[in-house]
């Protein structure tokens, strides 16, 4: 949030107090944003309205903050180990992963003869990078480091976008064209350069690529 949001930020903790019956002053209503002002107004308005469908006790800053942290979408030491674990061996798989366990892995890869020492080191270097990455607030952040085996890479890559752990132009553009030439028109990216002659695209390939999708 940004100063900007400050009204809006103190109608909905004041707004949060009345329900519960108390009267929030200025100074505790300061108090609560300089605890949360780090965080989307949208983040803390859903942790409001869940924790008011669960709890007749309001909410202290720390329940908050315990709420963003087992929400943020990182997966827990255990979960991120499976992501990776494969791997350490094997460079075939594509991974999608955050940047705390890319660090991770990059500290387990240099014990990978020793696969007990490298899950240790790998769950205590991501459980350290988390607990930091919390403490600053910063969002996760997922991105794919593309295996050797193509054949596997479009399964994990999906199953990614549903997750919604990355965007599905991002996954596009790590892909083969698709066998099916109509489909290329479901991608919005590609539709456009496909139909938008304002965008631009040096027309040999517009009008080969127009003739693989069947418009010509």
């Amino acid at each position: 949030m940004n100063q900007s949001d400050f009204k809006a930020f103190t109608k909905m903790v004041t707004t949060t107090g009345e329900y519960y019956g108390k009267q929030l002053g200025t100074d505790t209503v300061r108090i609560w944003w300089n605890g949360l002002q780090r965080y989307a107004l949208s983040d803390l308005q859903a942790l409001l309205d869940q924790h008011i469908q669960t709890s007749r006790f309001m909410p202290t800053i720390a329940d908050l903050l315990d709420g963003i942290k087992s929400s943020d979408g990182r997966p827990n030491p255990e979960e991120a180990w499976s992501m990776v674990a494969r791997s350490l061996n094997d460079e075939g798989p594509t991974i999608v992963w955050t940047e705390e366990i890319a660090s991770a892995f990059g500290v387990a890869l240099g014990l990978q003869e020793d696969r007990i020492a490298a899950r240790m080191a790998f769950k205590e270097t991501y459980a350290a990078a988390v607990a930091e990455a919390r403490k600053q607030g910063k969002a996760a952040v997922w991105s794919a480091s593309p295996g050797r085996d193509p054949g596997g890479r479009e399964v994990v890559l999906r199953d990614a976008v549903e997750r919604g752990r990355l965007r599905s132009d991002y996954v596009d553009g790590m892909l083969p064209p698709p066998s099916d030439p109509a489909m290329m028109l479901k991608n919005p990216v590609m539709a456009k350069l496909l139909t938008d002659k304002r965008t631009a695209m040096p027309g040999g390939i517009r009008d080969a690529l127009r003739k693989a999708a069947g418009l010509t």
